[in-house]
């Protein structure tokens, strides 16, 4: 009998254990961080460097020739699709601009093709002076606005209560009646007990009547 509570216990505790490992698991999974995303032009374009590395590469960019499309989708491949990915991408980058204003041999598939024109290179080199232009401007406001400091927080009712605060508290007038009595008490001050004991209750009657 024993033997047998034994077997059941040790059954339930190996259930438990299952079913923890097995709710463990999903959480695992989701605690992985996700990739980040590439745009496919990018894509695209380590797509066709890893093709053609002697020719497409940011290292060492060369001047393609022109129409090298043609000749990319005529080898076969890349799609039409990626090839037009790529190349968006790849002429646009700086490095490759600054290698087209600099002159020189044009490239194709099979080695050099053609030279690049006097009229080509003068484009290249406005556009790099415009690139560079624009990240310049960019890097400056980015440490103007790193050099300056926070702002203070303002509204109407913070100013408002500070003028407040510094301002002598006004001193409270006394009433009518308490200046009745201030004049009642100076005359009666020279008589009598009594006379000041009347002149006190009445100006308590007209205090009271007053409020």
């Amino acid at each position: 009998m024993t033997e047998t509570k034994t077997e059941a216990a040790a059954q339930a505790e190996q259930t438990v254990q299952d079913t923890s490992e097995n709710a463990e698991a999903p959480q695992q999974a989701s605690a992985a961080p996700a990739e980040p995303k590439v745009h496919p032009n990018k894509a695209a374009f380590a797509l066709l460097s890893e093709t053609y590395p002697d020719l497409f590469n940011l290292q060492a960019p060369k001047p393609l020739k022109i129409g090298i499309h043609v000749s990319l989708a005529e080898d076969g491949k890349l799609s039409k699709t990626k090839i037009r990915r790529a190349l968006n991408f790849y002429v646009r980058q700086l490095a490759y601009i600054r290698a087209v204003a600099g002159g020189g041999k044009r490239f194709d598939l099979n080695g050099e093709a053609g030279e690049v024109s006097a009229e080509d290179a003068e484009h290249a080199k406005k556009r790099v002076e415009d690139i560079e232009a624009r990240r310049a401007a960019r890097r400056q406001e980015r440490q103007q606005q790193r050099r300056k400091p926070p702002r203070a927080k303002s509204g109407k009712g913070a100013s408002a209560s500070g003028k407040d605060k510094d301002k002598p508290k006004a001193k409270s007038e006394p009433r009518k009646a308490d200046k009745q009595w201030q004049g009642a008490e100076k005359e009666v001050q020279s008589g009598n007990p009594e006379e000041r004991l009347n002149a006190k209750l009445e100006h308590l009657a007209r205090r009271f009547n007053s409020d």
